[in-house]
């Protein structure tokens, strides 16, 4: 893939409050997630990054996503910010069955990026909420297709 043999990846995180209404469709296991990405998966010159949306000036947030080549975030409005990415950027985005609409995917397209669906079912979810955990060797299988991205495990 061009990506893998042109740049160094540069991977960010989207980092979901808990405590939004709702739940926010947060990534309960976060931190496990980001461990699972810098340790197991990612190759070892791959940056890793998260982002979370603490009242962060515009500015931050252009100059953080335009350093990213590629983004894994739950489905929300914070993937708007890919539009701040370098063309030919990975999107990778963590949505439910039978989530209305194919709003991220079609932004993806248009800004010239790849996109990626890793899709969970709702038996993921827990209570009422949209809040999750995310299954690390389920998403790591979900990026089988995407070699380049993940690292040569030992055998």
């Amino acid at each position: 893939d061009a990506l893998a043999t042109k740049r160094r990846l540069n991977v960010i995180v989207v980092r979901r409050k808990a405590w939004a209404p709702a739940g926010g469709r947060a990534m309960l296991n976060h931190d496990e997630l980001m461990y699972a990405l810098r340790f197991f998966i990612l190759p070892t010159r791959a940056t890793l990054g998260e982002w979370s949306f603490d009242e962060k000036p515009l500015q931050e947030a252009i100059a953080t996503w335009g350093r990213a080549n590629v983004a894994i975030a739950p489905h929300g409005a914070g993937l708007t910010n890919m539009a701040f990415m370098p063309p030919h950027s990975f999107i990778i985005e963590i949505i439910v069955e039978g989530q209305s609409g194919a709003v991220y995917a079609g932004l993806a397209k248009r800004m010239e990026h790849t996109y990626k669906a890793c899709t969970y079912t709702r038996s993921r979810l827990l209570n009422r909420s949209n809040a999750f955990k995310l299954d690390v060797e389920w998403f790591k299988r979900c990026l089988q297709d995407v070699p380049w991205l993940i690292a040569a495990q030992p055998s």
